[in-house]
């Protein structure tokens, strides 16, 4: 590395530069938040939400809270020109640090990751690093790879618990605290994953188009793309789950190991040894595939689209 990359990341992959930008709207929106608060009066109605849209907010104040709330908006002004100016002293700096950030970044022959302990960090060779990432991931005995998102039935079980208790009034707004986040750190520019391909991907919304006209399905899928794909007819001859490539690995690598801690611990990761056939009833009741037997077209499998992905569970219309 150069002198410059060095003192760039002598400060470890957490650090923080600052940001450029100075939300402005969100500042003006808290301290409003911060006012109505101190003064426990938003609107005659108890729910907020209930307020009608031509009732106006009127604050009979006091002389000693119209003293205060001046001392508030001064010490905002101070704050919000304070932090544009460090904004733009820092401005320069940060923007030159990010592009020797973004080259460094495109060396794809070395892998910029974490130490075990402490703030440094290590560079290890791209190909030495995957081979033996691939001989971890590749043990049976320790990984099984998993046919579903175990995360999305937990995150709609807390939510679900969460409306109860909401509705029980068991917790109240005041119990909601908004955190604001910070600003990335440098390890945003050497992830340590790959890209998920489109065909692995879920929570998405897609689009599909005839290849002989201008007629187009969309639609929305929980699962991985491939697995739905395939119910829709694509690859019929085919439609099974594709196993991960073994690699072959030295074993004299050593720069990454297990844990002994998680060293006789289970996770699900290589697949099962029967694959997953689709159900031909399924590839029948498809409407894509009723539309190519009703109209004798055919299906562009290849060029199908992410529209967008999902993060809630909203209805595709």
């Amino acid at each position: 590395l150069t002198i410059e990359e060095n003192k760039i990341l002598e400060n470890g992959l957490d650090y923080v530069y600052p940001t450029n930008k100075f939300d402005e709207m969100a500042f003006i929106s808290n301290v409003k938040t911060y006012f109505v608060n101190v003064l426990g009066h938003c609107t005659d109605q108890k729910d907020y939400s209930k307020k009608d849209a031509d009732e106006q907010l009127i604050y009979n104040l006091t002389p000693i809270q119209l003293h205060y709330a001046n001392k508030i908006r001064s010490i905002c002004n101070n704050f919000r020109c304070n932090a544009n100016q460090i904004i733009d002293k820092h401005k320069k700096g940060t923007n030159e640090v990010k592009l020797v950030l973004k080259d460094l970044a495109k060396d794809k022959s070395i892998q910029i990751v974490r130490p075990d302990k402490g703030r440094g960090i290590v560079i290890m060779n791209k190909t030495h690093y995957n081979n033996k990432m691939y001989q971890i991931l590749n043990d049976t005995n320790t990984f099984k790879q998993i046919e579903h998102d175990v995360t999305i039935f937990q995150e709609d079980k807390l939510t679900r618990k969460l409306k109860q208790l909401k509705d029980e009034r068991f917790i109240t707004e005041k119990n909601i605290i908004i955190v604001d986040l910070p600003s990335s750190s440098i390890s945003k520019f050497f992830p340590q994953k790959d890209q998920i391909s489109r065909e692995l991907q879920s929570n998405i919304v897609y689009l599909i188009s005839c290849s002989e006209c201008d007629s187009s399905y969309i639609g929305k899928t929980i699962r991985q793309a491939s697995r739905r794909l395939n119910e829709h007819g694509a690859n019929i001859k085919s439609a099974t789950v594709a196993k991960p490539l073994h690699v072959t690995t030295n074993d004299n690598i050593d720069n990454l190991r297990r844990s002994k801690r998680n060293k006789d611990k289970i996770v699900k990761y290589v697949p099962d040894d029967e694959t997953e056939i689709v159900d031909e009833h399924k590839l029948i009741n498809s409407a894509i595939k009723q539309y190519e037997i009703i109209n004798n077209h055919s299906i562009n499998w290849n060029e199908w689209k992410v529209l967008t992905i999902e993060t809630q569970n909203t209805t595709v219309y």
